[in-house]
């Protein structure tokens, strides 16, 4: 049987017609295609709202697995198990429907030619900008999320592969506030 499409106006059904086709089915992981001329605002919205839908996702076995997040691996060629933060990072924008980031799984990839934060203490991270957590034990970014706020003293992120305590190695996609000496370099995308 055919699903029925209702138009309904003022709460009266003014027509109802067969709708060809199955039905849509709507999943947390659809990616939605989008306009590519879109103002660069929209974008930022559509990217950060993206980015809040996915806020609670977690690890399935605590083994960087889980369906969204070996998802978003495979979308950057990463393997299972593999660290996801800069995956999620390219997933979010390819949710969105504007693939905007480095298709990459590796977290310099999302800051490379921004900016250091310390060299420019005024200039404020845009909101859906990838930012990146310098380690020295590792000598490079190695870790990685969005933007949602820069409110000057601290930044907003939303970011996957952490969790409460703020680690690289994490469980899930959690909403951090990061002090802004935390953060070294932001880069925007759009």
């Amino acid at each position: 049987m055919k699903p029925l499409l209702l138009i309904i106006l003022g709460g009266l059904v003014a027509m109802a017609r067969p709708v060809a086709g199955p039905a849509p089915v709507s999943t947390a992981a659809a990616v939605v295609t989008r306009p590519q001329d879109a103002t660069v605002e929209t974008k930022r919205d559509a990217i950060l709202a993206t980015a809040r839908r996915y806020l609670g996702t977690y690890e399935a076995t605590g083994h960087n697995d889980g369906p969204d997040i070996e998802r978003w691996l495979r979308l950057t060629g990463a393997g299972k198990g593999d660290p996801w933060c800069a995956a999620y990072v390219y997933g979010v924008g390819h949710d969105a429907g504007y693939p905007v980031f480095p298709r990459s799984a590796w977290s310099p990839d999302m800051v490379r030619g921004g900016w250091k934060l310390k060299s420019e203490p005024s200039r404020r991270a845009v909101p859906g900008s990838a930012f990146g957590i310098y380690f020295a034990s590792k000598g490079r970014v190695a870790h990685t999320g969005l933007v949602e706020r820069d409110g000057g003293a601290s930044i907003t992120t939303i970011e996957g592969n952490t969790n409460q305590a703020g680690s690289r190695e994490g469980d899930g996609v959690y909403r951090k506030y990061r002090p802004r000496s935390q953060v070294y370099s932001a880069r925007d995308w759009l």
